[in-house]
């Protein structure tokens, strides 16, 4: 999984990792990143998007009243995943066009928070990911 390639590749990682799984519900995850985040951690929460069978690309939400240095670093992100994946670049967005309209992980989180959409579970994007896996891994290693 990408989690545990990153995680093997951050070897200059100074603050906490913190990994969800589906035991867990968002608010204790979040209070989780609370207890053991840094003000110089950042967090980037990875999903994978599903929508029409057609649809394809990368894109990073951020909180909507975040700073414009992590909305850069949002589109950097986005940019940057959609590059190694040869997918179209889908942008950078705030959470507010996100399908809930808020993303608590975004909101809640003490440190700058990005959700990245690493691509969409279908037949177009899914093997895409699946051989550049160790790519993407590596590109958020190296944005980190």
């Amino acid at each position: 999984n990408i989690a545990a390639r990153i995680h093997g590749r951050i070897g200059l990682h100074t603050g906490s990792t913190v990994t969800d799984n589906d035991s867990h519900n968002l608010a204790v995850t979040i209070q989780r990143i609370g207890m053991e985040a840094k003000p110089f951690d950042r967090l980037i929460d990875l999903h994978f998007n599903y929508n029409a069978p057609d649809a394809s690309g990368v894109e990073v939400f951020y909180y909507a009243y975040t700073s414009e240095e992590n909305k850069a670093h949002a589109a950097r992100l986005s940019k940057a995943v959609a590059k190694v994946l040869g997918l179209p670049d889908r942008g950078a967005k705030p959470d507010t066009m996100s399908a809930p309209k808020s993303l608590g992980i975004l909101r809640y989180t003490p440190c700058p928070a990005l959700l990245l959409e690493v691509c969409f579970l279908n037949e177009k994007d899914l093997p895409v990911y699946r051989a550049k896996l160790d790519a993407v891994a590596e590109e958020i290693v190296n944005f980190l």
